[in-house]
């Protein structure tokens, strides 16, 4: 390995000879490219090259660019035999303290372009945090990805080899656009990228060569020829994602890159502009998501067959279906970030009433409540709609949605309910969750998933003219706790109307008492048991009555099916 430093110049002569010395302690080539200046930063140049004997000055003729002087920058480092070069901009804004660190972090990681995030002072303009803001969501997007931290700042460590042939494969940026440009592609080559924070500070008097609506115009022409490169690409994309079979807990968050970066983007906007945004996000989904149609249509065709068993007629449709989901994952963004403002709630059954009463008396409770209508709806009303001040647990398979947990905390962090893994269940667990109950609060568990660590511990139960695995986690837990439990649903009751109106239904459900004190694992398993039969009944119910709002979408019926098909053959 052997690295250097590479400075483009255009008209910053003064700023980049004054740089030259800090840069020369490291003892490494120091590559400048003059981008066409005038005299006066010529010869500034020229002087500080005679003064220093690390320095390589090259010059073009004519100003062709940032992009254009880069890309002479590392032909000249292949020339010279460097492997990797710190570039560095001319306009003395960033901390070249830095330096030391950047370079060791790329030799200790020779594979990865190493990159600044800026992190500024007060002299950096509002406009300029705000555009690079901006870059950074399109980054996102176009790259499907969350991976870069910032698109445009102009302190980064580039792998020479990598980087000149990804340049000679394809059409560049050759000025402001290009260090979004660049890195984009690189993330889109599989170079991994490694981000670590530089001081950036605005000289007063410094000179920018930004110009705000031309240099804007080409950043957007930048993106918008990344993002058709980005849709060209995701048929291949999604043909190489999992195959239909894998367990639900391995899927994580399809698309999640892209649909994140745009939610996060445009989050701000009234919820009507927003809903009419899920008609082509829907759309795009449909067709390019082909394991979602897929789960839907089979969904779907079980809940209208159900429905035409009772008489009645449905036309269901995959594409309603995933709009409904899009339609949910908006308003669980607009629920955390504005406090369930202007919410429509609407309470069903009796059963609420018992349940308001246990928590006044000081009594906690089990909820048990299901992937149909808008779970963390759930979450979000026991932190902003509860009139009697609780503790609120939920279990939750953080490993499966990283992403969107992370996103919902960051856009209220004060919001954040005590969330427990499922994955880290046990003795000290339940304990905890016990003690939680004793003291009046709520503890949270979905009821339709199968196990990720024990896949084969399920109930068969029917459930939408077929048998389904129900997992025994949840029934069993509420077996064991000995605690009051409710069946809870948040369905919207708006259909596809462009406001998150919700009607929550809360039914009480009675657990037979355990003959010996402590309980004995039999009896806790058959308590379990019928919870759960209860529990697919009224799920198959509001399915019925609500199937776009199933968001389960992988084969729920699987195992269900492998079981049957097992006794088939055992009966030939």
């Amino acid at each position: 390995m052997k690295q250097g430093f590479l400075i483009p110049v255009y008209n910053h002569g003064r700023t980049a000879a004054a740089m030259l010395p800090e840069l020369a302690r490291h003892g490494l080539p120091i590559i400048m490219v003059d981008d066409g200046s005038g005299a006066s930063t010529r010869e500034a140049l020229e002087e500080a090259a005679a003064a220093c004997p690390l320095v390589r000055l090259t010059r073009l003729e004519e100003n062709s660019g940032k992009g254009a002087a880069i890309c002479a920058g590392l032909d000249l480092a292949l020339v010279l035999g460097l492997t990797h070069v710190l570039q560095v901009d001319a306009d003395g804004q960033h901390d070249l303290g830095a330096c030391a660190f950047f370079l060791e972090a790329a030799a200790a990681n020779p594979e990865a372009a190493v990159c600044g995030y800026p992190e500024y002072d007060v002299s950096a303009p509002a406009s300029r945090r705000y555009g690079r803001e901006v870059a950074n969501v399109w980054s996102r997007i176009v790259t499907l990805s969350t991976d870069i931290k910032d698109a445009l700042c102009g302190f980064r460590v580039y792998p020479v080899e990598k980087s000149l042939r990804l340049l000679q494969s394809c059409r560049w940026d050759r000025r402001m656009g290009f260090d979004a440009d660049i890195l984009a592609r690189l993330r889109l080559d599989g170079v991994p990228l490694l981000f670590y924070p530089v001081r950036v500070t605005y000289p007063e008097g410094g000179l920018s060569h930004f110009r705000p609506l031309l240099d804007n115009l080409r950043l957007s022409w930048v993106f918008a020829r990344l993002f058709c490169k980005m849709l060209c690409s995701l048929p291949g994309r999604m043909a190489r994602k999992a195959p239909l079979s894998t367990h639900w807990s391995e899927k994580k968050e399809q698309g999640s890159g892209l649909a994140l970066a745009m939610l996060f983007c445009l989050r701000p906007l009234p919820m009507p502009l927003l809903g009419l945004l899920t008609f082509p996000v829907s759309l795009f989904y449909y067709f390019l998501v082909p394991q979602a149609r897929r789960e839907s249509r089979r969904f779907l065709l079980k809940a209208r067959t159900a429905l035409e068993m009772e008489g009645k007629k449905a036309r269901l449709h995959p594409y309603l279906h995933i709009r409904s989901f899009s339609l949910a994952l908006l308003e669980k963004l607009k629920i955390w970030s504005g406090g369930g403002k202007g919410l429509d709630l609407l309470y069903q059954a009796d059963d609420v009433g018992a349940l308001c009463q246990e928590l006044q008396r000081g009594q906690g409770a089990l909820l048990i409540c299901s992937h149909l209508g808008n779970m963390e709806f759930l979450r979000a009303l026991a932190h902003f709609q509860r009139e009697i001040p609780l503790e609120v647990t939920a279990l939750v398979n953080l490993e499966v949605t990283p992403r969107f947990d992370g996103l919902l905390r960051a856009l209220n962090p004060g919001a954040a309910l005590r969330v427990i893994n499922t994955a880290d269940l046990g003795p000290e667990t339940v304990s905890r969750l016990q003690d939680s109950l004793a003291s009046g609060g709520l503890v949270v568990i979905a009821g339709d998933r199968t196990s990720p660590a024990a896949r084969e511990k399920y109930f068969l139960l029917p459930f939408l003219q077929g048998e389904a695995p129900f997992g025994q986690g949840a029934f069993f837990l509420a077996a064991l706790l000995e605690a009051p439990v409710y069946f809870i649903f948040a369905l919207r009751r708006s259909g596809f109307r462009l406001s998150p109106a919700y009607a929550v239904h809360v039914h009480r459900q009675p657990l037979a008492p355990v003959a010996q004190a402590g309980g004995r694992r039999k009896e806790r398993m058959k308590r379990a048991e019928v919870l759960a039969r209860a529990f697919a009944g009224r799920l198959e119910e509001y399915c019925k009555t609500h199937p776009y709002q199933w968001y389960n979408f992988y084969d729920f019926w699987a195992k269900g099916e492998d079981h049957v098909a097992g006794n088939a053959e055992h009966r030939d």
